[in-house]
């Protein structure tokens, strides 16, 4: 079934119906616009469908998100109106009941026998909870154990309680989010399914390892949403102590978000801001401009731009936060500092760029693991042990 929406009616097409009388049924939900929530969306309905067999996917997504035409691979697709800007988001909220109830509608086509929630979003925690009926199977894919610095409004507060309350399963992408919610009042007695954030790839291919660049200043960058817990203030000041050492760098920091936090950026003579949102696919080119991803994270759970760095050979520098040094310490993309400091992240980004041999074992490593361990087939393989 494909659901157009359009102003006035919508058209559905009923021929491209799953099989419903056998096997499982995996409905995906992400109501997201743009971000890493629709990609991954998207990667993960690939995988289950190409690499564990599931034939009977569904899915329902925002009618404005931003990848929209990826998603045509999929015929039985919802596209749910959900909002652009923070007025129709207000506006919008009038007309929950009315997409809760195409929600339930499309259920009851479909007839799901487990509905992922893949990232949470706003709208979708508000709804998917509450009328989801409890003889489907909920499952919460877990990206972050808690609120980030920043993001913790009520309205997330009361979705994200509504979710944990309601999932009768979890997936997980780290140990340190699986450990996490074994310590929750709302989470610890449930199942959890424990796998890896998968590494994003370049439409498929992988890059060749790289080597450490001789005769240029060596581009240190930051790629991603700008926000409080983000550590800019440390990206800028770490680039003038490796210029204080004779080290030839030059900051790069791409992303959009809350300008408070860039002002050290704008500050420093040795770093470049390009402010502005980088859509789903200038993203990895961008990156790809990179000799090393720097994260001075005062705060994570694991890092999608680190996954997507992976299948670019770019080595990654990162705090000891979260699951980032989990990330690092699994693939072998790069090094973790002792600490959320200046001296600290100088020390580990030094090891990296004063080393040839170290730069390019840890480009390899990344680009290795992404194809194996930390691929979508491997994601694909443990969810659908789960869900079967």
């Amino acid at each position: 079934m494909t659901i157009f929406h359009k102003k006035r009616a919508r058209g559905v097409r009923t021929d491209a119906l799953p099989n419903n009388d056998q096997g499982s049924r995996i409905l995906l939900v992400h109501w997201g616009r743009t971000g890493g929530g629709p990609r991954f969306t998207y990667e993960l309905a690939c995988a289950l469908q190409d690499g564990a067999g599931f034939s009977n996917i569904a899915l329902s997504i925002s009618q404005y998100v931003d990848i929209a035409a990826r998603f045509h691979r999929f015929p039985v697709t919802q596209h749910v109106r959900t909002y652009r800007t923070y007025r129709e988001f207000v506006v919008g909220i009038l007309r929950l009941p009315l997409i809760a109830l195409e929600y339930v509608q499309f259920l009851r086509v479909v007839r799901p026998t487990s509905v992922i929630v893949t990232m949470e979003s706003l709208y979708q925690s508000l709804i998917l909870p509450v009328f989801t009926p409890r003889s489907i199977d909920y499952i919460v894919a877990v990206h972050d154990a808690n609120l980030h610095p920043g993001e913790q409004n009520l309205v997330r507060r009361i979705g994200r309680y509504l979710e944990f309350h309601r999932a009768d399963r979890f997936i997980t992408f780290s140990e340190a989010i699986q450990n996490s919610l074994a310590t929750n009042p709302y989470t610890r007695n449930r199942p959890v399914c424990p796998t890896v954030h998968p590494a994003y790839g370049t439409n498929g291919t992988h890059a060749s390892p790289r080597s450490l660049p001789a005769g240029r200043k060596l581009r240190v960058g930051f790629l991603g949403r700008i926000t409080e817990y983000k550590g800019l203030d440390l990206f800028a000041a770490t680039i003038d102590r490796l210029r204080e050492r004779n080290l030839d760098v030059v900051g790069v920091v791409y992303g959009a978000g809350d300008e408070r936090y860039v002002s050290d950026i704008r500050d420093s003579p040795n770093c470049e801001l390009h402010l502005g949102w980088i859509d789903d696919e200038e993203f990895p080119r961008t990156l790809a401009t990179f000799d090393l991803l720097l994260l001075p994270y005062r705060e994570a759970s694991q890092s999608g731009v680190l996954a997507q760095a992976l299948s670019l050979g770019v080595p990654v520098v990162v705090t000891p936060v979260g699951a980032l040094a989990e990330q690092v310490a699994d693939t072998g993309c790069g090094r973790v500092a002792e600490a959320c400091t200046v001296a600290a992240l100088t020390e580990a980004t030094m090891s990296l760029l004063t080393h040839a041999t170290t730069y390019g074992d840890c480009s390899r490593a990344g680009i290795d693991t992404s194809a194996t361990t930390f691929s979508w087939a491997r994601v694909a393989r443990d969810i659908s042990h789960f869900v079967a």
